[in-house]
């Protein structure tokens, strides 16, 4: 019992000198060697010690800021520090604590600088390597609490203070002896952060072999928004706001020699937060961010997530102007993986409410969209089933960002997709083109506006060779404006493209009410061009692709369609301005196929035609067009029925106007019929069959300024039934008609004031066609023609004529044409018969009969030409230029015939009758003619002023120079040359006397035997034509008829003294009978007795011989003396008797004139017989 006093009262010493001394030991220790261990002054304000539980208790320990720190105040305190320790730290040899609480604990942290803390010197001394070899302390801890913890933390560069309070901390044991190290060890931890509250609890044992460790942290609203700046500079990103919310496990483990294990587990929630780019602008934010995780093994590379749902987030993304999107900077270049890919798997994820905006600078102006009410849902997806597919849905809002009202369109999505396979559908409901409007500036200059609604399925599969299809089971563009295009609807049905395979196929396709406008300007620049973007530069030209870049594309359109389309062009790039319109443009077509196929495609095409027309004149009816048939393209051919229906022409003409002389102001075509169009190699191929009219024609000749000229041509229709045309190449055209009718046609005749007709411009004018080049290969004769017409008939036709060239100028017409020309045939000399009639000059009956085939070789014909009754008054500016006299009053009749055998001879009448055709006065014409115009016609007219001529010509029309016209004119110059050289040829009509001389018998003044038939031949032309008058001219040749003479005047000194024995006898007065031979005798021997003659025979007493009667007469001839006298006297009796005797047959004495007489008429002239010459004259 002494022992067990003396024990107790021993211990109860050491308790009390416990009790006393270890607070001073403690207290001298704390401040003297801890502030040698911290360099910082330690403070204790009471120690205490309880040496009956073992506790120590520390109040008021503070810990001095570094001497360097402007602020004074401590850098840390504690207002009470509780360590209760164990009996057993006697016998372990090691610290054993039973319990450790610290109460109120504080600390302040200030950063000072980038990378320094005003607790730098501390962690240096703490961090201070252990001497090599050196064991770690043993110790074993229960129950560590730790109540009403602070932190302030003050960061002086960033101005900012973060407070860490209401810091509970429990550890129930931990220690690092080996028996004590499998024993789990369960810690918990709350505080609060800036006023977020934070919870950790688990269960580790952290010092035994495989540390183990269990831990769960709950964050009930962690606001982040006081982090941020603490995250490194060199970020693209900077956040704003944030709060961090959920509940984590974490289980970790490293059993020996085999790798480290880390399990994550638990949901974590990420709201209200927002990126920031450097600049400021908002690049992402959203409300929720929630993924709840079943498994995560970040250092296996797994990862099963239960759930990811984003709700109510903004995505801003942009691309700059060099095209390289945003993200793509923030994100670090893309690395090869050092090891295995991840493996994951995702039970499904969801977007709810989000927006997408996107800006994009590459492309001007700039693009700027925003996807509204963006909701996805995603089923379970797992990158270790590929195969796998999960149900995918979206929906979202297209509208512009600016104006938060302009809803652009409306997308859904739905579908599954997985990692190796996809099976989408899109559908677009109001999706305007507005949205696309900067992208489509790229190649358009004007932005065109319209709405999509459809959907739209996508098909892919991985693999080789995979797939990858895109089908439209219907798609709609409504509204469609572009510049002044429209287009009410373009509808898709069924479309379906494979991608891999290269093959794009469309069932419908239907345009509604499209409205075409087409424009050409002066320099040629279409409208469309011009809303197009010029092509940039072409790259350079990529190597060609080799076999296994794939199949070359196929399209096949199985239905096209066109409802009430219709179509503006406006060409002013052609020599005169085009403008028509096409409406009411319905067009169905059947399979079409790129590449073009030979399988024939179903067309039907109606439209109608309608010409512009200028304000306030009225329009032109519309043209109609329709066709019905098969068409393929390659190569190019056509086979069906078309209908024409007044398709005005001239919309056309400028296109051939320089092909064409001449100007189609009014053309109408009519047709209705099969046709047939093939495009062969050696060149197209045409067929046609049906009816055909061509209607309202008016074409114009074109003057020297190019500009329209007179009418040249036109009618009211020309209609052909049953007309069949083909032409192909190497085989003849083949043209064959039923019954042609022209009706009210016109043509026009013009003779310019150049003095050239207007039909010469029409061919091209007398121009030489070019040369052709020497290299040039000659061309083909082209194939024959051959023709077969039923007939035509001619309604009621006028032809007019203008003489411009003449002055005053003349005009006159054909009128009232009508008649039929019969069957025409070509390779036949068959020929077609021939009837026209009509009038003349409004005055004269015209009527033409015969046959006729222009296609024989050479020409088959024989037709017959009568006119009657025309007036030639209107003629008198032709008559004034190349008669030199105006027309004052005539009619002319015609009565012509041509016939052309077979051997091309040709035999022709020309009969014209001109009656009472009177000149007026001379007209001075330095072209008119200088022959007796007036003269000739007064011999040709008879008594009553009719002039009757018949011009026969012939000749060979295969004689290169042969004329008609040349002949006519060349026979009618013959005339008038004829009423100079011969005008009593002209007189008889061509026959009888062509000198107009009467002839005497030589010597004498007595008319020779044919002189009398002569004389009343003579006379009976004179009587029928008054308007002559006749000059006689006696002629006489002394030299010529000196023997005769000399006779004559023998005889008329016989009948003289016959005479006037007789009357001396009887009492007869001269001009008795010429005497019997015995009486003439017996007067020749009383002449010759009382004639004194110079060397008369005589006897030898001077008495006259008797001599014979013949050599009296010689010598009484011998005596008369012929001289000019003699000669004068005889002519100007001749000529006195010729003029009595036509006095005498009833000619008026004033008509004829005597004139002087001819002398040495005989000289130069081989027998010459002695006349009177006659010569015809015009008063």
């Amino acid at each position: 019992m002494r022992i067990a006093a003396i024990l107790a009262g021993v211990a109860v010493l050491v308790a009390l000198v416990a009790w006393i001394v270890v607070p001073r030991v403690v207290r001298t220790q704390i401040e003297e060697h801890g502030a040698a261990l911290l360099g910082r002054g330690l403070h204790v304000e009471q120690v205490a010690f309880s040496p009956l539980t073992l506790t120590l208790e520390l109040r008021g320990l503070v810990l001095d800021a570094a001497a360097d720190d402007t602020e004074r105040s401590p850098q840390a305190r504690v207002e009470r520090v509780a360590v209760n320790l164990s009996l057993r730290s006697l016998f372990a040899g090691l610290p054993v604590v039973e319990a450790l609480e610290l109460d109120a604990p504080t600390l302040r942290l200030a950063r000072t600088g980038p990378g320094r803390y005003d607790v730098d010197d501390l962690v240096a001394r703490f961090t201070a390597p252990a001497p090599p070899g050196a064991a770690p302390a043993r110790f074993a801890l229960y129950n560590l609490r730790v109540q009403g913890g602070r932190l302030d933390f003050d960061d002086r560069p960033e101005g900012r203070r973060h407070t860490l309070d209401m810091i509970e901390a429990g550890l129930p044991f931990v220690s690092n002896v080996p028996e004590q190290v499998e024993l789990h060890v369960e810690p918990s931890l709350s505080l609060r952060l800036d006023g977020s509250a934070l919870r950790l609890a688990g269960r580790t044992r952290p010092f035994a072999a495989d540390r183990e460790s269990t831990l769960k942290l709950e964050l009930p609203a962690l606001s982040l928004d006081g982090l941020w700046p603490y995250l490194p500079r060199s970020l693209p990103l900077r956040g704003q706001g944030g709060v961090l919310s959920g509940s984590v496990d974490l289980r970790f483990a490293q059993p020996p020699g085999r790798p480290a294990q880390l399990v994550l587990s638990g949901d974590v929630r990420l709201s209200s937060i927002a990126l920031r780019r450097p600049d400021g602008e908002p690049l992402v934010a959203w409300k929720t961010l929630a993924v709840v995780a079943d498994e995560v093994r970040p250092l296996e590379q797994l990862a099963a997530l239960r759930s990811v749902t984003l709700e109510s987030a903004v995505l801003n993304l942009r691309r700059d102007r060099a095209g390289r999107l945003e993200l793509a900077a923030f994100s670090a270049p893309a690395q090869e993986p050092a090891g295995p890919a991840w493996r994951w798997s995702l039970g499904g994820a969801e977007v709810r409410t989000s927006t997408l905006r996107w800006d994009d600078a590459s492309v001007q102006p700039a693009a700027a969209l925003e996807a509204r009410e963006l909701s996805l849902q995603i089923g379970r997806l797992a990158s270790t089933e590929p195969a796998r597919t999960a149900p995918v849905s979206a929906r979202l809002v297209l509208a512009a960002p600016v104006d938060r009202g302009a809803v652009l369109g409306r997308l859904k999505l739905d579908g599954q997709a997985g990692l190796a396979a996809a099976a989408l559908g899109v559908e677009f409901d109001a999706l305007e083109l507005a949205a696309g409007a900067p992208y489509l500036r790229t190649v358009l200059a004007e932005t065109p506006s319209g709405r999509l609604n459809g959907r739209a399925e996508l098909a892919w599969a991985a693999g080789e060779p995979g797939r990858l299809a895109l089908t439209l089971p219907h798609a709609a563009l409504e509204d469609l404006r572009w510049g002044r295009q429209r287009l009410a609807a373009l509808t898709l049905g069924g479309v379906s493209a494979d991608l891999v395979g290269r093959r794009l196929v469309v069932d419908t396709l239907t345009l509604d009410r499209p409205q075409l406008d087409l424009s050409r300007d002066a320099a040629g620049r279409w409208n469309l061009l011009a809303m197009l973007k010029p092509a940039a530069p072409a790259p350079a030209p990529a190597p060609a692709p080799t076999s296994g870049a794939g199949p070359a594309w196929q399209a096949a359109l199985k239905a096209l369609s066109v409802t009430d389309g219709s179509l503006h062009l406006a060409d002013a790039a052609t020599p005169a301005p085009v403008g028509f319109g096409l409406q009411a443009l319905t067009l169905k077509a059947g399979e079409l196929q790129w590449p073009a196929g030979k399988r024939p495609a179903s067309l039907e095409l109606s439209l109608n035609l309608v010409p512009d027309h200028a304000p306030g004149t009225p329009a032109a009816p519309p043209g109609r067009l329709q066709a019905q048939g098969t068409l393929v393209l390659q190569p190019l051919a056509w086979r069906g029925r078309v209908s024409l229906a007044r398709l005005p022409l001239q919309v056309a003409e400028p296109y051939w106007r320089e092909r064409l002389p001449v100007l189609v102001r009014r053309a109408e075509l009519g047709w209705r019929g099969d046709t047939e169009f093939r495009l062969l190699d050696a060149g197209p191929a045409l067929s046609l069959r049906g009816n055909a009219m061509l209607a309202d024609l008016r074409v114009l000749a074109r003057d020297d300024d190019d500009e329209a000229g007179d009418e040249l041509l036109a009618w009211q229709s020309l209609r052909v039934e049953s007309l069949a045309a083909s032409m192909a190449p190497g085989e003849p055209t083949r043209l064959a008609t039923g019954p042609v009718r022209l009706s009210r046609f016109f043509s026009r005749l013009v003779v310019t004031p150049q003095g050239r007709l207007n039909l010469q411009d029409v061919r091209g004018g007398d121009s030489p066609p070019p040369a052709a080049a020497a290299s040039a290969p000659a061309a083909a004769p082209s194939a024959p023609l051959e023709l077969d017409i039923a007939g035509i008939e001619f309604v009621d036709g006028r032809v007019d004529f203008r003489d411009r060239f003449i002055q005053p100028n003349y005009s006159a017409s054909l009128s009232e044409l009508n008649g039929r020309l019969g069957r025409l045939r070509s390779g036949t000399r068959e020929m077609a018969t021939l009837e026209i009639t009509g009038r003349a000059a409004d005055t004269a009956a015209l009527e033409v009969r015969g046959a006729l085939n222009p296609t024989a070789d050479p020409l088959a014909l024989d037709i017959a030409a009568k006119a009657s009754g025309l007036e030639l008054a209107p003629l008198s500016p032709y008559a004034g230029k190349y008669a030199g006299y105006a027309i004052e009053r005539g009619k002319l009749g015609m009565d012509v015939a041509y016939r052309v055998d077979a051997d091309g001879r040709l035999e022709a009448r020309n009969r014209i009758v001109l009656n009472q055709l009177a000149f007026g006065d001379p007209v001075d014409s330095p072209v008119a003619t200088q022959l007796p115009v007036r003269l000739a016609l007064a011999l040709l007219a008879d008594r009553n002023g009719v002039i009757d001529v018949d011009l026969p010509i012939s000749g060979s029309i295969n004689d290169p120079e042969f004329s008609v016209f040349g002949l006519v004119l060349k026979v009618i110059g013959n005339l008038l040359v004829k009423a100079v050289t011969s005008p009593f040829a002209l007189l008889s009509g061509g026959g009888g006397d062509e000198t107009g001389a009467v002839e005497f018998l030589p010597g004498t003044a007595t008319l020779a035997p044919s002189a009398e038939t002569a004389l009343d031949r003579i006379a009976q032309a004179l009587k029928d034509r008054p308007a002559l008058q006749t000059t006689v001219a006696g002629a006489a040749d002394a030299q010529a008829e000196h023997d005769a003479i000399q006779a004559a005047a023998l005889e008329e000194r016989l009948r003289s003294e016959q005479a006037r024995e007789r009357a001396r006898s009887r009492g007869v007065g001269p001009g008795a009978a010429a005497p019997a031979p015995e009486e003439r005798e017996r007067t020749l021997r009383r002449l010759y007795a009382d004639t004194r003659l110079p060397d008369k025979p005589r006897s030898l007493i001077g008495l006259a011989k008797d001599i014979p009667p013949a050599e009296m007469e010689t010598r009484l001839k011998a005596a008369v003396t012929v001289d000019a006298d003699l000669a004068r006297d005889l002519a100007l009796r001749r000529g006195v008797a010729v003029r009595e005797a036509l006095v005498a047959r009833g000619l008026p004495a004033e008509r004829l004139f005597l004139a002087a007489p001819r002398l040495d008429a005989a000289e130069g002239q081989a027998g010459w017989t002695p006349k009177v010459e006659l010569s015809l004259e015009m008063p």
